[in-house]
């Protein structure tokens, strides 16, 4: 099977990577000379709306999980891909954590405990942690 993140996931994305342009752009009237502020706050901008864009919407588009009978792959990235790839049998806990902002959109962070290893899944959705649990655990 074959899993792709939720949309509100993307959201969420956005959403902190606005959060830190803000923070940018407050350090940047805090401390950084007249002279220079436009200059920087336009790149900033233009940074941080490629990123907003363009770069989070192609990130999203390209992380999948694929989960079969012993194995889980994560396929992520787009300028540096990479795979995960975790045998089933391995895995020694599952733990989900949220935070304000995942409760208030229903979302979790999945971790996945390995002897020698660690794999953090952002943000799932209710319906797709449950399809991970049974996947994973073979029910």
């Amino acid at each position: 099977m074959i899993f792709t993140l939720p949309r509100k996931t993307m959201m969420l994305w956005q959403i902190q990577a606005v959060f830190v342009i803000a923070f940018l752009c407050l350090l940047i009237f805090s401390f950084v000379p007249v002279n220079y502020r436009n200059a920087l706050l336009l790149v900033l901008f233009v940074l941080g709306g490629i990123t907003v864009l363009v770069y989070l919407p192609i990130l999203f588009k390209n992380y999948k999980i694929t989960l079969n009978q012993k194995s889980l792959v994560i396929n992520k990235g787009f300028i540096f891909k990479s795979s995960i790839f975790i045998l089933k049998e391995r895995i020694t806990v599952i733990k989900y954590v949220s935070t304000p902002i995942r409760s208030f959109l229903k979302l979790k962070i999945i971790i996945i405990k390995t002897p020698g290893d660690l794999l953090i899944i952002p943000a799932v959705d209710q319906k797709l942690k449950i399809m991970l649990l049974k996947g994973i655990t073979n029910e």
